[in-house]
């Protein structure tokens, strides 16, 4: 059986994947650079106190602290084990702060 040029050519190789370019700004806008927010236990601390202090216990949510705050809830997680462990934390802030007499 003779073969045809086809069958007896090496296999193609497949085109290597195109890299996407950079993208690039919209005319007269500069390009938007990612911001890092670097948030600590006493900023999720001081976020708990003013919703508690507006809105009552049952409003210190981890979403809506971290939504406020501009991160994650997985940032929340880096600095609590739990919500309860944010709300002790809230407790000890509070009697710790002077009170007026």
């Amino acid at each position: 059986m003779k073969r045809t040029r086809e069958e007896s050519a090496a296999p193609a190789k497949a085109p290597a994947p195109r890299k996407a370019a950079p993208r690039k700004a919209a005319a007269g806008k500069p390009a938007a650079k990612k911001v890092v927010v670097k948030v600590q236990r006493e900023d999720w601390v001081r976020a708990g106190m003013r919703i508690l202090a507006r809105s009552g216990v049952d409003a210190v949510l981890i979403p809506p602290l971290a939504t406020e705050l501009g991160v994650t809830k997985g940032s929340f997680y880096w600095h609590f084990g739990s919500r309860d462990e944010l709300l002790l934390a809230l407790v000890d802030a509070g009697s710790s702060t002077p009170r007026c007499a």
